[in-house]
């Protein structure tokens, strides 16, 4: 058993989620991030060249496989700021341009997403090591900073780590990167040979099999079902959700005939109302926000005949003809691809962004925030209220679209892109606001639950 304890000195751990935006938080701390300090460490401690008993020890870290991890399992958001840094130069004109134009040029903005956690303490566990190289434990004691220079820690080598709540799983939901037999080599050629970016593997984590469970449970939204389907050749991004979403209702009317139920319609005041949506790729390094398939989220009150209905209806579109002329867009099956499965966008999950902005059901009156009048359209769409609300300047999600940009015809009203969190787990899609049912005010679960 070896375990080493990392204590974060600012209370804070200041870290991007390299699988989200520029603005989401990583948490936990990947084990990655712990052996790239490690050795950082290593060749601190050598000087010009890296310390190489800690090398060995690093090389005998990195084989004893995925660590357990034991932390605050939802830490606070602190309020992110924009900062301007400079640009890192490259060869060519990029180079000239850098160094002879002025630094108004040369400084990019850059967001640094922090994490508040409850406890300040992360460990990270490999049970079955055994007879580790005593240069470790210095090694280890070495370490200054995890994931950011911001984020000072003070590590040291423990013999009893507390219960972990995260565990190796290949069937886990949570994805870390972790570290492998032949990174540390990577680590030290990026640094002192040939500059460039290492990319780790990547590892699933879950809960703890004996952890007690102690997530309240799921509130149902008011959708039991979502029909996904995708496109063939995308054209089409995020800022189309409105127009894919007008010409999916009229499509599947059609293919519905006389006989739709009212869901699809939605003229009956009384009845669940179905939502057509369009969902993007977003949320990960390099999302463009191409919108590769559409859905269709069926009401929970629909009767077994009214949803069999509406599958034949959505599942007889084949091309979907945009109202503006353009090419008609052939439709296939999901084919098990993360970006359009249900899961994806159902949850549940008590954290949710927005990918395409909300439209307000009402202008924010005197004496109301714009944030308690995206509560009431929350509420006012079937949701439970949420314990907390953040609204932001622009997209939270990369390649999400801003709110000014959505293309199509929508109903007037204020735009806001916001985060939520609910005091239990939601179960999706998660449809909010006057163009909830046209793809407009679509949420995506941030954490799973």
């Amino acid at each position: 058993m070896i375990a080493i304890r990392c204590e974060l000195l600012l209370g804070s751990y200041q870290a991007a989620d390299p699988f989200g935006s520029a603005d989401d938080i990583e948490w936990p701390p990947h084990p990655y991030r712990l052996h790239a300090a490690l050795v950082a460490a290593a060749c601190e401690m050598g000087g010009e060249q890296p310390d190489a008993e800690a090398v060995e020890a690093l090389r005998w870290l990195e084989a004893q496989g995925q660590p357990k991890i034991s932390c605050s399992e939802r830490p606070s958001r602190r309020a992110i700021g924009r900062s301007w840094v400079p640009r890192n130069p490259t060869r060519g004109g990029e180079w000239q341009r850098y160094m002879k134009a002025g630094s108004a040029i040369n400084r990019v903005d850059r967001t640094f997403p922090t994490a508040v956690p409850e406890d300040p303490v992360v460990t990270f566990a490999w049970p079955d090591a055994e007879s580790p190289p005593e240069r470790l434990a210095a090694l280890v004691e070495s370490v200054t900073w995890l994931g950011s220079s911001r984020s000072p820690v003070v590590c040291a080598v423990v013999g009893d780590p507390p219960t972990p709540p995260l565990v190796p799983s290949a069937r886990g939901h949570r994805q870390l990167r972790v570290a492998a037999p032949g990174l540390t080599e990577a680590l030290l050629k990026a640094r002192f040979i040939h500059p460039q970016p290492v990319s780790p593997p990547i590892a699933g984590y879950a809960r703890h099999a004996t952890e007690p469970a102690e997530v309240p449970p799921t509130t149902e939204g008011p959708f039991s079902e979502l029909l996904v389907r995708r496109l063939v050749a995308p054209t089409q991004d995020a800022a189309d959700a409105a127009l894919l979403g007008a010409a999916l209702r009229a499509a599947v009317l059609s293919c519905a005939g006389d006989d739709a139920p009212p869901a699809l319609h939605g003229h009956d005041p009384d009845r669940g109302h179905a939502a057509y949506l369009a969902l993007a790729d977003v949320a990960h390094t390099g999302a463009r926000g191409t919108v590769r398939g559409v859905a269709l989220a069926v009401p929970a009150d629909c009767t077994p005949e009214e949803a069999e209905a509406c599958r034949r209806a959505f599942g007889a579109v084949n091309p979907l003809v945009l109202p503006d002329g353009r090419r008609p867009l052939r439709l296939d099956e999901a084919d098990g691809l993360w970006t359009l499965s249900a899961e994806r966008w159902v949850g549940p999950s008590t954290d949710w962004a927005t990918v395409t902005p909300v439209i307000l059901d009402r202008f924010p009156r005197r004496g109301r925030s714009p944030e308690e009048e995206l509560v009431a359209s929350i509420v006012n769409a079937g949701f439970p209220e949420p314990e907390e609300v953040l609204l932001l300047a622009g997209p939270p999600l990369r390649g999400a679209p801003p709110a000014g940009a959505l293309r199509g015809e929508m109903p007037p009203g204020m735009r806001v892109h916001a985060r939520v969190r609910f005091a239990a787990p939601v179960r999706g899609p998660l449809l909010a606001g006057r163009g909830r049912f046209r793809g407009v005010g679509c949420f995506l679960p941030e954490r799973r639950t």
